[in-house]
């Protein structure tokens, strides 16, 4: 017979905080970050030296931006900023908007926030594409739609948690895979889905 082991809320923070920083040390020092033209490029075996660690942390403290990096955890409000109010679409696109239920504002004991969040790189989106993204709007959620300059200021801060996180992130194809670590630590932080 099998048996099901289910996690206490502390529990499944502590493993999901393990996975993502299993996967920062992974691409960040084992990886070995190389440069291939202006793109930059993982690529290596898994295991993890205690010199590799130091040498990945040196780096990260020798980076121009690192003294400059912000300490303190933006609100998700803060983190699509004024977005919906300046944003210019060229002509054929159109802007898309987050909609916020006010249940958002509200301090509810579930597990898992009723906030949906997307990624794209930019919020001027062809109707049809935005028909799709409001085909996400559910009854009592809120929808965010994070641009690459909201995933910048979630990734570009100090993370005492993930000290190599930007490592990571510089080693990382632009893109997707940003978008693959960005997903992670979004939930990790506020929860919801993706």
């Amino acid at each position: 017979s099998s048996t099901t082991y289910k996690m206490s809320p502390s529990e499944r923070t502590q493993t999901t905080a393990a996975l993502l920083a299993l996967l920062v040390v992974k691409v960040a020092i084992s990886g070995r970050c190389a440069t291939t033209g202006t793109t930059p490029r993982v690529f290596g075996d898994v295991s993890v030296s205690t010199e590799d660690k130091k040498s990945a942390l040196s780096s990260l403290r020798s980076h121009p931006d690192f003294p400059a990096m912000p300490r303190s955890m933006p609100t998700i409000l803060q983190l699509v900023g004024g977005a919906n109010d300046n944003y210019k679409c060229p002509e054929g696109l159109v802007f898309v908007k987050d909609s916020i239920d006010p249940s958002f504002y509200e301090k509810e004991q579930r597990k898992i926030p009723k906030v949906t969040h997307m990624t794209s790189k930019t919020r001027c989106m062809t109707k049809a594409f935005a028909d799709n993204v409001d085909s996400w709007r559910l009854e009592g959620h809120s929808l965010f739609l994070h641009d690459d300059e909201a995933v910048g200021r979630l990734l570009n801060r100090w993370w005492p948690e993930f000290p190599n996180m930007h490592v990571v992130k510089n080693c990382m194809m632009p893109g997707a895979a940003i978008a693959d670590l960005w997903r992670y630590v979004m939930l990790w932080v506020f929860g919801g889905v993706y």
